[in-house]
């Protein structure tokens, strides 16, 4: 799905808009039903695996009971209302939403600003405080949160804003943020057109996998800073790589137009 979504974010970079052909849709067709098989059966042995308490050493003779069991135990049927809950995270959005006096001790402008000094302070932490995401699961376990959980959740943009801008008021937020975004992706212009259509994929990839599958401002302020600089490393390297061979291949011309030359003589 990765490899997908790069592949349509940088379609949409070059052409402002993605081509379907009749094979592609084929392939959709053919990719969609196998994709939802091949979840409910992920969803299975994840259980599967969870009866054993380990990820190490499994039995598989045990494992594939376990499976068995629990294949029949359980309509697979019923995975697609988890299926149906996981596209575009609606569960997780429709959860922090419903109970947005809870998550707001885990979503607050407060703890991004400490999460966001604590992951760009090199080696040290100030306050301890661990991703925005992952304080989710303090919040719905009622752990206190001086633990770090390793586990994270996307609250989505929708209910993220939700939280921070007291409710309806966020469809005013959503609609200056997505303008903005538009601003910064018309306004990336280049000599280059590798570097401008690099850089508009890349912006297009932190507004769909940052911005709107949010797992916090403070990720998409850490993750957006990190492939900023990525980026520009990349676009230096490629450009320095294109003088190299652009050079290599004019000293090769060169030397196949004075050969000819001689040969005339």
């Amino acid at each position: 799905m990765t490899v997908i979504l790069t592949a349509i974010f940088a379609a949409l970079s070059v052409k402002n808009k993605v081509s379907i052909g009749k094979s592609t849709l084929l392939a959709i067709l053919i990719i969609i039903p196998v994709s939802i098989i091949l979840f409910n059966f992920g969803t299975s042995a994840r259980f599967a695996l969870y009866e054993q308490q380990t990820s190490k050493n499994i039995d598989y003779e045990q494992f594939y009971s376990s499976f068995i069991s629990y294949k029949y135990k359980n309509d697979w049927l019923q995975n697609f209302a988890n299926l149906f809950d996981r596209i575009g995270f609606l569960d997780m959005a429709t959860d922090i939403i419903s109970n947005s006096d809870v998550y707001e001790k885990a979503i607050n402008f407060e703890l991004f600003l400490k999460s966001v000094i604590d992951s760009t302070t090199p080696g040290f932490d100030v306050f301890h405080t661990g991703r925005a995401s992952s304080k989710l699961s303090n919040v719905y376990n009622n752990i206190d949160f001086s633990e770090n959980i390793a586990n994270t959740d996307q609250m989505t943009v929708f209910g993220e804003y939700y939280v921070l801008f007291y409710g309806y008021g966020s469809l005013v937020v959503l609609l200056v943020a997505a303008y903005f975004f538009k601003l910064i992706y018309l306004s990336i212009r280049s000599a280059n057109t590798f570097n401008m259509y690099f850089y508009r994929a890349t912006l297009l990839y932190i507004y769909y996998h940052l911005w709107l599958n949010s797992l916090g401002i403070d990720t998409l302020i850490i993750e957006a800073m990190r492939l900023s600089v990525l980026a520009f490393i990349w676009v230096k390297i490629y450009g320095i790589g294109m003088k190299y061979l652009t050079k290599t291949c004019n000293e090769k011309l060169v030397m196949k137009q004075y050969k000819n030359q001689v040969k005339l003589f």
